[in-house]
């Protein structure tokens, strides 16, 4: 017997035994941050689109490279080289 009413089609997350979720907890999680840093601080009236992306790419650069973690008490990058994982 199909467990769909008929005429619908399954869902991506039909067939997910487990660890499967129909939610978007990890991008949230994921882009929160952004939007509450980069996002939400500033108006961009007037600002071209090529210009918000650079915006955006300055900002996501500064946020993998120098932006400081409280775990580590220092940016992703230096810890990545504290421990030896980077030169």
């Amino acid at each position: 017997m199909d467990p769909h009413p008929q005429g619908q089609q399954p869902d991506a997350f039909d067939g997910c035994e487990g660890g499967c979720s129909p939610d978007n907890a990890a991008a949230e999680g994921f882009f929160g941050r952004p939007r509450q840093e980069f996002f939400h601080k500033r108006s961009f009236a007037g600002v071209s689109m090529d210009r918000f992306i650079g915006m955006l790419d300055e900002y996501m650069v500064w946020y993998r490279d120098r932006r400081i973690k409280t775990e580590f008490g220092m940016s992703i990058m230096d810890r990545r080289r504290e421990l030896g994982l980077m030169a």
